[in-house]
């Protein structure tokens, strides 16, 4: 099971005509100008008297067809047998009627989040969690990753406090909630359709490389890491403050630490440094790497932001240096 810091859980992510040609004024005016040519000359002659003879009488037959043919629909109609054949609505696409949490009561919302996560308690199997979590890509490649070191073991739920939106992305929440035993966990619930799944990349923090054996994996190809980073000016073993931003890495579950540079003037650095957050702790998703000549095993190279948040919106193109 998760720690409690593994719960942490962000807020947001990165869970992101052709012009008309004749304007609107232009069309008013050219009505305007031109509605008398298109209007009868009887009816110009005649407006205040009604219409001419030669007129009405074709007008009253259609009216008395559109009659006779109305009439004859509804007897038609009228306790009509269910045809054998194919009807409109079964030609076209089935309608799915999705439920929107919006919609609900904040009491009906927050039973039924806790209706699903105390499912994942019953989870005895990695495929069956797989089954009723947030699909992404190479799901059971990362659930059989991270389940070799990890007891797959989730808590049971007494209740949920609240279940906020995440406004950078549609159909996501934040949940908050309480164990039996009294922990207090946070993470993110997708919603699709009436079906409710949790984001278990965020909840447990997951990386490619366990974080505390990183440095006995010692990698050199990028690997994927969730990690609150902070604005650090620690240059040591060839990185300078010219070329390079360093930041510290780390994470509240484990004493293992990293410095990770990124270069100056990058796409990376543009979004490790937000306007206005720069010296805060900001969870974030990252690709990092030791460099080929690495010194210290407590340095590391950023290749590329790949979420601002522990939510990865696969939708979106990940931005690379």
């Amino acid at each position: 099971m998760p720690s409690a810091n593994e719960d942490i859980v962000p807020l947001g992510s990165s869970l992101r005509t052709k012009p008309v040609a004749i304007s609107a004024a232009d069309s008013v005016k050219k009505v305007d100008e031109e509605w008398e040519e298109d209007v009868p000359i009887e009816y110009l002659a005649e407006h205040s008297r009604g219409l001419p003879w030669h007129m009405l009488i074709p007008a009253g037959l259609v009216g008395v067809i559109l009659f006779s043919v109305l009439v004859s629909l509804l007897f038609q109609t009228k306790e009509q047998p269910v045809s054998g054949g194919t009807s409109l609505v079964e030609a076209s696409a089935p309608v799915v009627e999705e439920e929107v949490l919006s919609e609900m009561s904040d009491e009906e919302r927050q039973a039924r989040v806790k209706t699903y996560l105390n499912e994942l308690v019953q989870s005895s199997s990695i495929a069956e969690l797989e089954s009723i979590v947030r699909p992404v890509p190479d799901l059971r490649e990362k659930l059989e990753n991270y389940y070799e070191s990890h007891e797959l073991n989730f808590k049971e739920v007494e209740s949920v406090n609240q279940l906020l939106p995440v406004t950078s992305m549609e159909g996501v929440y934040l949940c908050s909630s309480v164990s039996e035993d009294g922990w207090h966990g946070l993470s993110v619930i997708f919603q699709r359709g009436n079906q409710f799944l949790l984001d278990w990349e965020s909840f447990v923090a997951y990386c490619d490389v366990d974080w505390d054996k990183i440095k006995e994996v010692f990698p050199k190809e990028p690997i994927t890491v969730r990690a609150v980073r902070s604005r650090s000016e620690y240059y040591n073993h060839g990185f300078d403050s010219e070329t390079y931003q360093s930041f510290e890495l780390m994470r509240n579950d484990s004493d293992t630490r990293f410095y990770a540079y990124v270069r100056r003037g990058s796409v990376a650095y543009s979004r490790l440094l937000p306007v206005g957050v720069s010296e805060i702790g900001i969870e974030m998703t990252l690709r990092v790497r030791y460099p080929e000549d690495a010194v210290g095993k407590n340095q590391l190279l950023i290749e590329e932001v790949v979420s601002d948040s522990w939510v990865v919106d696969y939708k979106k193109e990940s931005y690379e240096n």
